[in-house]
């Protein structure tokens, strides 16, 4: 048996969890950072031998296409539910000190811009930072379709590191909050 019809023959099962997330899922889920399709048909493409042929990769990355969708969509949906209001504020809640400074900064990687936000927290009259979530909305794709400006996930950051802000009776630092700069200073007492 190949390793593909390994693979396939692993994700093929869709039991059910409580969390709703079948077998076929979560292997996916686990396989997929280290299993690029277009990877593997580049490479064949490129007339490297594998254990399967490029019609194979083809076949597989179509069939795969709507589940990845699917996750795609739900592990947005779980981003989002993570820098709600109500579990950043839950976050705050359990730590310990002064919360001196709500701070939103940019950052980024391969895979596009990201706000970091975290919070800023004296405990005698030593200042520790403490990471509370990552705003993301999508790759750097955003900026050639013409998605951005402005930019959401800087829109978001704004409104609940604003809010949270009030409600702590604490700063917000927001310092680039209309286009990605990761070179902006952290904030300081």
């Amino acid at each position: 048996m190949t390793w593909l019809q390994h693979f396939r023959n692993a994700s093929i099962g869709r039991s059910s969890t409580k969390c709703g997330i079948g077998r076929r899922e979560r292997t996916l889920t686990f396989w997929m950072p280290f299993f690029d399709f277009q990877t593997i048909r580049a490479i064949v493409g490129s007339g490297v031998k594998l254990p399967w042929t490029l019609e194979q990769c083809d076949v597989e990355f179509a069939r795969l296409q709507p589940l990845l969708a699917g996750l795609r969509e739900v592990e947005k949906a779980k981003a989002i539910e993570a820098v709600s209001f109500e579990n950043l504020q839950s976050k705050i809640d359990s730590l310990t000190g002064k919360l001196a400074c709500i701070q939103a900064l940019w950052d980024g990687d391969t895979n596009g811009w990201f706000v970091r936000m975290s919070a800023i927290v004296e405990n005698s009259g030593e200042y520790s930072e403490h990471h509370l979530g990552t705003f993301t909305q999508g790759g750097d794709i955003r900026l050639f379709n013409g998605q951005v400006p402005p930019w959401p996930e800087a829109v978001a950051a704004s409104e609940i590191g604003g809010r949270l802000a009030m409600h702590f009776n604490a700063m917000f630092h927001f310092p680039s909050p209309a286009e990605p700069n990761d070179s902006c200073a952290a904030w300081s007492p």
